[in-house]
């Protein structure tokens, strides 16, 4: 008899769960082989190693959804699955549309049309850039001077006196 078919029995073996004919094999098969006892002995250790912990009890809630997950997998497993997995990735939906931009682009008999327009527009986009940026600049000096006013007049206030003068 193959080790391999007695190390799928022995935890059972070790338990005493182990029906007439079967424990017969095992236990012949014991007295030919020493690495099967060696690892008998050490299934023995560890089960008594694992007596002293506590057993943990799960909720029902958690059982449940435990038990859903290979159901849930099963029925919502798509024709085309790995299509459908490659979709759902966040990363390959942008670079798919840019393979497509890109084929139109070098397919098209236009190029130099939409050359010029992605060249306008990028114009268009940096002067208004320039422009907001500008604005930011001149709202940025006026707040700057309300606050020197602001904090001349906080200095001014007194805090001791009933009506906020001096």
């Amino acid at each position: 008899m193959k080790c391999e078919r007695i190390e799928n029995l022995l935890p059972s073996y070790g338990e005493g769960t182990l029906g007439p004919k079967k424990k017969m094999l095992v236990e012949a098969h014991l007295a030919e082989c020493p690495d099967c006892v060696r690892l008998l002995g050490l299934l023995r250790d560890t089960e008594a190693a694992l007596t002293g912990f506590p057993e943990l009890k799960v909720g029902q809630g958690l059982l449940r959804k435990l038990y859903a997950v290979p159901a849930r997998e099963k029925t919502t497993a798509p024709k085309y699955g790995f299509f459908v997995r490659l979709v759902r990735q966040p990363a390959f939906v942008p670079a798919a549309a840019l393979i497509a931009a890109a084929a139109i682009f070098v397919t098209s008999p236009d190029r130099d049309a939409i050359l010029r327009t992605i060249n306008r527009q990028a114009h268009i986009g940096f002067s208004k850039a320039g422009r907001v940026y500008a604005q930011a600049g001149s709202l940025l000096d006026n707040l700057n001077s309300y606050k020197e006013d602001a904090l001349v007049s906080l200095k001014r206030i007194n805090p001791l006196s009933k009506n906020g003068d001096k």
